[in-house]
């Protein structure tokens, strides 16, 4: 699982069976919640690592207007 939104979205389902597990096994209750965990903290380390720094996004934009501002020379 590589999309940040399905690693939250099957976090929250376990989540979910640790709240109904907890009434009868503590032990998967925790389990559960400690996975839960792993995938919400799995989903923000893809979103950061997919996240551009501003200075590259500024440097990237000034590139692709310099690149659109060149003259194509005319072929004959």
């Amino acid at each position: 699982m590589g999309d940040p939104e399905a690693l939250r979205a099957h976090a929250v389902r376990l989540f979910a069976a640790a709240m109904e597990a907890r009434d009868k096994d503590d032990e998967l209750a925790d389990r559960l919640v400690v996975r839960a965990i792993q995938l919400q903290d799995e989903a923000t380390a893809l979103e950061e690592a997919a996240k551009v720094p501003p200075q590259a996004q500024a440097t990237a934009q000034r590139s692709n207007r310099q690149q659109q501002e060149q003259v194509q020379p005319e072929e004959d």
